[in-house]
């Protein structure tokens, strides 16, 4: 490809200049655009007939490859942000039923923490993609000042230049797409874990008689015990009403 240099940032700079103000963030995103080396081939190819036609179809199959990238991770973010509002619902849900029983349960929302960790990058990822490019068509003022017998070249070098930077657009695009399924597939594996997870917690709850413990201790009368597990105690204090129950 005869294009060199360039810069494409990472996904957190982009969503970090996002941020900041139109004076701070740099432009373009921070993009930089590549530096276009010319093929030694154009004045052989510009007289060979179809030569143009060619080159202007490799140039639209190249920016329609871009925009499929684009059309993709937009149609990755509505999953996301579906399975996002699954997930903060079912963290919510964890979370309440955690908080009501004892401390070990606030283990059985790791799994949902990670999930939404995973998939909210998976979606800004994924909104990073249908952002700035670099593309280039052939215009008419190209041909100025330039010999009748060297148009066909002139036309021919900004079709292959239009081509190379779509492709180089469209590597980029294509690369943080798939690191967006990356992430992606990995938060949708830990909200199934976290869905068995719930599951199985309440499943266990709901399953398992509530226990009771009876103390007999010298404790104020005021004093609380949880129990493990977060099941009901039955405290019996010196001086206390018998079977009074605590949780």
């Amino acid at each position: 490809m005869p294009v060199s240099g360039g810069n494409w940032p990472k996904t957190r700079r982009r969503v970090i200049y996002d941020f900041m103000s139109g004076d701070e963030a740099p432009a373009n995103d921070g993009i930089q655009r590549p530096t276009f080396v010319p093929p030694d081939w154009i004045d052989q190819v510009s007289t060979m007939p179809g030569a143009l036609e060619i080159a202007r179809q490799a140039r639209q199959s190249a920016e329609g490859t871009a925009k499929t990238a684009e059309e993709k991770a937009a149609r990755l973010v509505q999953v996301l942000l579906a399975l996002l509002t699954l997930a903060l619902g079912l963290g919510s849900y964890q979370l309440a039923f955690a908080l009501d029983r004892s401390t070990i349960w606030l283990l059985s929302i790791v799994p949902i923490a990670f999930a939404l960790a995973l998939l909210s990058i998976a979606t800004f990822e994924s909104l990073q993609i249908d952002r700035v490019g670099f593309y280039s068509q052939s215009e008419p003022e190209i041909l100025k000042d330039v010999p009748e017998e060297g148009a066909n070249a002139a036309v021919l070098l900004a079709e292959v230049r239009g081509r190379d930077l779509a492709r180089w657009t469209s590597e980029h695009k294509h690369s943080d797409l798939m690191q967006a399924r990356a992430w992606f597939t990995r938060g949708l594996a830990l909200l199934l874990i976290a869905g068995l997870v719930a599951g199985i917690g309440r499943a266990a709850t709901e399953s398992t008689p509530a226990s009771t413990v009876t103390c007999h201790t010298g404790f104020p009368r005021d004093w609380i015990r949880h129990c493990p597990w977060g099941t009901p105690a039955r405290y019996s204090f010196p001086g206390a009403n018998q079977g009074a129950d605590r949780v």
